[in-house]
């Protein structure tokens, strides 16, 4: 499936099941799209600022975010929050988490906060990275790095025991 975006028009196009469709990315500025599973993620840059919106494959808004952490996100009426220190936003069945500088925040469908996760001590947030289970980047705040000079790490959340796990440092 290949999604086409014409970005004199901010009109987009592609095909799902045999059926095309059409999307008015209602903003100027240079924007980007690629499909995963039953959604199409789209990335706009406007003068230096960048923001995100997230659709279904038929075309449906489901939330939109940008840098400066405003949210909204569109159920049977539209959810506009705002979180400091936002980095970051990664879909979750059901719901959202939500990174920023000083925890990571899961809410719901409808923009309830479920609950709060802090960072590992001596870490601070610093993006997610895709798999499953639930892991993010970590940036060491204490110590050193490592013999190479880095100091970017991965850590998986172990939902059982409620606690991070140290995975590898990120090259």
């Amino acid at each position: 499936m290949s999604i086409t975006i014409d970005n004199s028009t901010n009109i987009m196009h592609w095909e799902h099941d045999d059926v095309s469709y059409e999307y008015k990315i209602d903003s100027t500025g240079r924007a980007f799209a690629y499909m995963s599973g039953d959604y199409i993620f789209i990335e706009i840059y406007n003068e230096g600022c960048s923001s995100h919106r997230v659709i279904s494959v038929k075309g449906e808004n489901v939330i939109w975010y940008n840098a400066l952490g405003n949210v909204s996100i569109f159920t049977d009426s539209l959810v506009t929050l705002h979180f400091s220190g936002f980095l970051d936003l990664c879909l979750a069945s059901p719901g959202y988490f939500i990174l920023t500088d000083t925890q990571l925040i899961k809410i719901d469908n409808y923009g309830k906060e479920v609950s709060r996760i802090s960072p590992p001590s001596g870490y601070k947030f610093s993006r997610f990275f895709c798999s499953s289970p639930l892991s993010v980047i970590c940036e060491q705040i204490t110590g050193t790095s490592d013999k190479y000079g880095r100091n970017d790490w991965k850590f998986e959340f172990d939902s059982l025991l409620l606690e991070w796990k140290l995975i590898s440092v990120v090259q």
